[in-house]
């Protein structure tokens, strides 16, 4: 299949779609009957992952939130188009959340992520996944279809993390702060250190950080009214989950911190739609990596866009990924 490398030019304008997965199931009366609002599903480790469902269309998606140590939270408000033509499957990942908190770095790994995962598949009775992710949920995605290519049906990466962790990732600090100048980098370590002080209001101080980090995610940081109109919220869930995101985060990537999946996916033949901003937080670089990586893969990059296309080019970003998601064979 030849890859196709689009690049649109729409005006500025909306709000922001983080991560995530998505999941191809079985008829919709055996769909439907599987499903409640919200639950959780028992890892094999004897865990708990907490699940929600959303929307009620044809087809069943399973998102993938990004992270590690993120819940869901400040992806699904803004993915409220996608709940018009599907069925939506969030699920807080391992250790985050208002799933099982976890701190012990010999069980917050990529194999006990991929391992959930796969876990979730199962539990809704799901032949063959469509994988959506976001960011990190991109990277678990890939590392999930290595184990289990033949329960994928095709995937969609949306602002995708890199498939290799040198460069792109130990330069990742640098480049979100990229538009600081040294008043706001002392400030941002200030806020950061303040998150790990136990007697002050974990939500409170989650907000006080993110309220400026979040501005370096976007293509144009200066444009707080766009910033703002992001729904998603980085700062919910449990005081606990929220002290505990960065011990998640610190322990699954040093289980991969030499990663490099370039060559390892050469065999996965499966539809791959990449799709990011020209302004992300990861090198275009990195993007065309990915492509290169995955045979059968697009590439859409939106100008004026960063991390969160979904948010600022959402006209353009839900078309793209509906029309892949209608016309990529099975």
């Amino acid at each position: 299949m030849n890859k196709k490398r689009t690049q649109y030019q729409v005006n500025l304008s909306i709000v922001l779609l983080g991560v995530f997965l998505i999941v191809q199931c079985g008829t919709p009366d055996q769909r439907h009957a599987a499903l409640s609002a919200e639950g959780f599903i028992q890892s094999n480790d004897d865990f708990e992952l907490y699940y929600q469902i959303r929307g009620a269309g044809p087809d069943t998606l399973i998102m993938l939130h990004g992270g590690p140590g993120l819940n869901f939270d400040y992806l699904a408000p803004d993915l409220g188009q996608m709940e018009e033509h599907f069925t939506l499957i969030y699920y807080d990942q391992r250790g985050a959340g208002r799933s099982t908190l976890i701190s012990d770095p010999d069980l917050l790994n990529v194999e006990a992520h991929v391992t959930d995962l796969e876990a979730v598949r199962q539990h809704f009775n799901i032949d063959k996944v469509t994988l959506f992710g976001h960011s990190w949920g991109a990277i678990l995605a890939s590392f999930y279809v290595l184990e289990h290519s033949d329960k994928v049906a095709k995937m969609v990466f949306a602002s995708p993390g890199p498939p290799r962790f040198y460069p792109y990732l130990s330069q990742l600090r640098s480049s979100i702060m990229a538009w600081m100048d040294d008043t706001k980098r002392d400030e941002i370590d200030r806020l950061m250190a303040a998150r790990q002080d136990s007697t002050v209001s974990a939500r409170k101080s989650c907000i006080d950080f993110w309220e400026p980090f979040i501005r370096g995610y976007f293509s144009d940081p200066y444009d707080l009214d766009l910033i703002r109109s992001m729904r998603g919220d980085f700062c919910a869930g449990p005081e606990e989950a929220l002290r505990n995101g960065a011990v998640v985060g610190t322990h699954t990537f040093a289980s991969i911190d030499d990663f490099d999946l370039r060559d390892r996916l050469q065999h996965i033949d499966l539809p791959v739609l990449l799709i990011t901003g020209t302004g992300d937080i990861f090198p275009e670089e990195s993007m065309y990596e990915w492509e290169t990586a995955y045979p059968n893969s697009k590439l859409v990059l939106l100008d004026g866009a960063g991390h969160y296309p979904q948010v600022e080019r959402p006209e353009v970003f839900f078309q793209v990924v509906r029309d892949f998601l209608r016309d990529s064979p099975e």
